[in-house]
């Protein structure tokens, strides 16, 4: 039927083009036919050019490598595309030329590109480098004498390890491992103007070649090759025509089918089919440059004039054009399924989904907002009203009509009688009826709701009526409190329909003319709801824009699937294969629930498309699912995605670490770090590749052996910093649009050093420090104690000998005498004094040192005993200079009565007449050399001298022998200047040597001032 006709059949009227203004496009359609024949069908392709990054728009060939990265050839440098961006790399980067002709990756990962003019460059440890090969080099001396193109076709590895090369012109050359070169020379009937390419055969090299006239196959040369290598000069080998062995093989402009035995080859302008040996013509098309397979057994040829696809094997069946007039220079599959294109003039072209296409809009606005799919059109409703229509099979599509300015066609309906019916969201009104024209009395908001019994059933704004063969409102209902956005109807009380209506406030019920506010019952039914469809058993599924996708039971209500359905929807539509599908202002997202033995849904798979995808826009406001094809009304078009055709993404992104900056310098990357603690600022970016998804894939990461849970993130690079000293093994996983993660995972570990103070030579060093610290405090305080032991030592002898026999025995024989004498007040002075004696001595044995006040008085004790034991006949005198403060000086205890005692028993005592003169002074001063002050105390008697002293009998020094002599004062002079770290000095010299009977003696001490507590010194 004429598209007029179809129409007017349906709407009962003529569409909006006059006579007038369609003899005015006859010319523009009859040139146009064919053109949107072709374009029956477009691919929503994403486009990479200049903006994006590529350094030229002029693409060459493309390769993914084992890492997964695409590259690209191009004639002004070779780019690395990683998902997000391109890296180029060209000469100065290392390449031999910029113009990158063709590309191979080895089986040992390096990845080899030549050039135009004959150059190869390698990429191996992360560079790029010029290879060079001197037999290679006269090969290509020989292309240029022969005016020939210095064009290398494809490499190869065959068995032995052989790189084998192909140029234009015929020569195949083969680089052994150690080195050596074969070439093998062609035999073929034209003398010129042929060409050889070569591809890989199970584990050998098959060879096609062909020139304008005879294409042919020829014979394996990699076996003998293999076996028994030869110079070039004796080289044996020739091609010759042969029959190809049943193996499926590809390579450029080489394509294997899976059927056994078949093998499709691109040769010029032709497309030949080998099968049985026989090879023959299947189809002729623009030159072709490139063909590739994909896993359904279709195949994809690129030619200058645009990109063909048979979805079957290659026959003589026309194929689809899906890049018409596109020159399109190479094709690959990448492991996603997604389909990348070189072309020659626009960049490098990349079509996620093969089976995703976009319906063409003629001009039209690709807003699109209703959509209605029947058995054989596609209606779909625009923003500023048209409605459009397509057929299902050719996808031709044409403009149907428009109402005035109503805008919005958000629901179409086609009722019993087979007419189709329109509403408009915006503007109010809906489709022409019969017997009224749109008036602008409808509120805003209509809809059209089809009934169980076929008839339909019209929904405005604010109010309910239904519609037999003519428009009859019934009574006006409750009003609504907010705008509606959906309506739905279910039968599920007896023959009457309940109405579930979608607001703006909320969910809301509507039957037998009674409203019912279904928003009491649950908090989350207070949100817009967009859209609605019923399970079998009655539960209601809800699309709202606020809480996601709602389950709505008579008892309760719930959300479904928070982490994986977006809070704002548009529609739902719950198709007949088990798959809901939800529309929304990011994409389009598939779910498969199914239900547990408790009766709850779980979600088992899901989809998502979205703009990764190639779709022209993430808005989309309408999905429907019909006989396995899924239709969804976008902002940028109508697309069609076949779901016979689709296969979830089992493949996971592949993932490794790009970089890496240890305490902010890039290092080289590596599986293992070993760090030290100062620079344990880490920086590392992964490289995760998953080219369906719009952006960075999410990744997630964990420490393996400490923290099970994994750690979610949207960025490639983690930033680490104060690990703390050990082994860290990082695990970082990418996930593919389809949920499924790397495995195996990228793993880093990083060995973090001990900080110095934690090393094991720093613990050696500091027991050893600290066990020879105990060896020398134990040493130095078993000195202190031994000199605390001589020194308590000293004293109790110095105190010995004041309390000698003798010395006693005289006191209390003077004490005896004052009391036989009937002088009892003299006893009692004397025995006064001599217990001030005793007690100031017993007090200084237990004190190091008392103050010089201290000391003078018990002097003045000691010598008045003495004088009584003497008879009066000792002269002595203190002499105290007035500079000096006795109370804050410190001297050692017992040390000056020991030096008058000796002064008085070994000088005084030994002279005939037991009389003498003893005079002690004390003065200060500084000393000779020495900046500290001291005390300078002069003892000096009358006596026979020290050196007489030293030459009495041994009887008189045996009876002396318990008295404090000048030894012992040395020993406590010199216990204490090494426990005080001072200098103190005794000297004795004759007073008067000139007297030979009686030359006196002066014993000289300088003690060192010790005012209040030092070192620790006070008793």
């Amino acid at each position: 039927m004429p598209t007029n006709a179809r129409l007017e059949a349906l709407f009962g009227m003529k569409p909006l083009y006059t006579a007038t203004l369609g003899r005015r496009v006859v010319l523009f359609g009859l040139l146009g036919v064919a053109f949107f024949q072709a374009l029956a069908q477009q691919a929503p392709i994403r486009a990479f050019g200049l903006e994006t990054g590529l350094p030229s728009t002029e693409t060459h060939v493309v390769l993914q490598d084992h890492n997964g990265y695409i590259w690209v050839g191009t004639d002004r440098g070779l780019a690395r595309f990683d998902g997000t961006s391109f890296s180029v790399y060209g000469q100065p980067e290392g390449l031999a030329e910029d113009v990158v002709v063709s590309l191979y990756e080895d089986p040992w990962k390096r990845l080899w590109a030549t050039h135009l003019n004959g150059g190869i460059s390698l990429w191996e440890n992360g560079r790029w480098s010029v290879w060079r090969n001197a037999f290679v080099g006269q090969a290509l001396a020989r292309s240029t004498k022969h005016n020939t193109l210095r064009f290398w076709k494809n490499l190869a590895h065959g068995p032995g390890d052989t790189l084998w090369m192909t140029m234009r012109a015929g020569q195949v050359v083969g680089i052994a491992p150690d080195g050596t070169a074969v070439e093998l020379s062609v035999r073929h009937p034209s003398a010129t103007g042929f060409s050889v390419q070569g591809y890989r055969r199970g584990g050998g090299i098959q060879w096609a070649m062909a020139d304008a006239e005879t294409p042919g196959v020829l014979k394996d040369p990699a076996a003998p090759l293999a076996s028994a290598p030869k110079p070039v000069s004796e080289s044996p080998y020739t091609l010759h025509w042969a029959a190809v062995s049943r193996r499926a093989f590809q390579g450029h402009a080489v394509h294997a089918e899976p059927a056994e035995g078949v093998v499709v080859l691109g040769f010029e302008r032709h497309l030949m089919r080998l099968e049985q040996g026989e090879l023959r013509e299947v189809h002729e098309l623009p030159q072709v440059l490139g063909l590739t397979g994909d896993a359904e057994g279709g195949c994809w040829v690129a030619t200058r004039g645009g990109l063909y696809r048979w979805r079957r094997p290659v026959s003589g069946t026309v194929p689809e054009a899906v890049l018409p007039g596109v020159p399109v220079s190479g094709v690959l599959l990448d492991r996603e399924g997604g389909l990348w294109c070189t072309t020659l003039d626009r960049g490098l072209l990349y079509w996620p989904l093969p089976n995703l296409f976009l319906y063409p809009q003629n001009g039209m606005d690709h807003q699109l907002t209703g959509l209605l799919v029947e058995a054989d059109s596609v209606y779909a409703g625009t923003y500023d009203g048209h409605l459009l229509a397509w057929d299902r099979q050719s996808g031709e599509g044409f403009r149907a009509w428009r109402a005035g300015n109503r805008s919005d066609v958000r629901h179409l309906v086609r009722d019993a009688q087979g007419r189709l019916w329109s509403s408009y969201e915006r503007r109010g009104g809906y489709g022409q009826l019969p017997n009224k024209s749109a008036a602008d009395w409808f509120p805003s908001g209509a809809f059209v709701v089809p009934r169980k019994d076929g008839r339909v059933l019209h929904v405005f704004g604010r109010v309910v009526e239904t519609v037999n063969d003519t428009v009859d409102l019934i009574s006006p209902v409750a009003m609504l409190d907010s705008q509606l956005l959906s309506v739905y109807a279910v039968l599920d009380r007896g023959a009457q329909d309940t109405l579930f209506l979608g607001t703006h406030a909320g969910l809301m019920a509507y039957s037998a003319g009674t409203f019912e506010d279904l928003r009491v019952h649950s908090e989350l039914l207070r949100t817009k709801v967009s859209a609605m469809d019923s399970l079998d058993n009655g539960q209601l599924v809800l699309a709202t824009r606020g809480h996601g996708l709602l389950l709505y039971r008579r008892d309760s209500t719930e959300r479904l699937w928070p982490q994986r359905v977006p809070v704002s929807l548009n529609d739902v539509h719950i198709g007949q294969s088990g798959w809901w599908w939800l529309a929304g202002q990011t994409g389009v997202i598939g779910l498969r629930p199914k239900a547990t033995p408790q009766g709850r849904l779980e979600l088992e798979e899901w989809r998502i498309l979205d703009a990764g995808l190639g779709m022209p826009s993430a808005e989309c406001n309408r999905v429907v699912e019909r006989d396995s094809v899924v239709y969804v009304a976008s902002k940028g078009g109508l697309l069609r995605m076949d779901l016979r055709g689709w296969t979830d993404n089992a493949i996971p992104p592949p993932i490794h670490l790009e970089r890496c900056r240890i305490a902010g310098k890039d290092t080289v990357v590596q599986e293992r770090y070993r760090i030290p603690y100062r620079q344990r600022r880490v920086e590392l970016r992964f490289a995760a590749l998953s080219y369906r998804q719009d952006g960075v894939p999410p990744l997630r990461y964990r420490w393996a052996g400490r923290h099970a849970e994994w750690r979610y993130t949207d960025s490639r690079s983690l930033s680490l910093s104060a690990l703390k000293p050990g082994s860290h093994r990082l695990e970082v996983q990418a996930a593919n649009e389809s949920g499924v993660w790397s495995n195996p995972s990228a793993a880093v570990e990083l060995h973090i050093r001990l900080p110095w103070w934690r090393s094991p030579w720093f613990l050696v060093t500091v027991l050893g420090l600290l066990l020879g610290a105990t060896i020398l405090w134990s040493q130095w305080h078993s000195r202190q104690q031994a000199e605390a032991r001589a020194m308590l030592d000293v004293r109790l002898k110095s105190l010995a000998a004041q309390l000698n026999p003798h010395f006693m025995f005289n006191a209390l024989n003077g004490i005896q005498q004052f009391l036989v004498a009937n002088e009892p007040a003299q006893a009692q002075r004397y025995l006064a004094r001599f217990a001030k004696l005793m007690r100031g001595n017993l007090r200084q044995l237990g004190q190091e040192r008392v103050s010089l006040a201290e000391d003078v008085e018990a002097l003045e004790h000691f010598l008045q005993l003495e004088n009584l034991r003497m008879d009066g006949r000792l002269d002595w005198r203190i002499e105290l200079d007035k500079n000096l403060q006795p109370e804050r000086v410190q001297v050692p205890g017992l040390m000056l009565q020991a030096l008058v005692e000796n002064a008085i028993w070994w000088g005084i005592a030994q002279r005939p007449d037991r009389s003498g003169r003893l005079r002690i002074r004390f003065s200060p001063g500084t000393g000779e050399g020495r900046r500290k002050p001291h005390v300078q105390v002069l003892v000096e008697d009358n006596g026979i001298g020290f050196k007489q002293a030293e030459a009495l009998p041994e009887a008189i020094r045996r009876k002396r022998s318990n008295g404090a002599g000048l030894d012992m004062t040395r020993k406590r002079l010199a216990l204490w200047g090494r426990r005080l770290k001072r200098h103190f000095v005794m000297e004795l010299e004759e007073l008067r040597p000139a007297d030979l009977a009686f030359p006196g003696t002066r014993v000289r001490l300088e003690l060192p001032i010790l005012e209040g507590r030092e070192h620790g010194m006070e008793g």
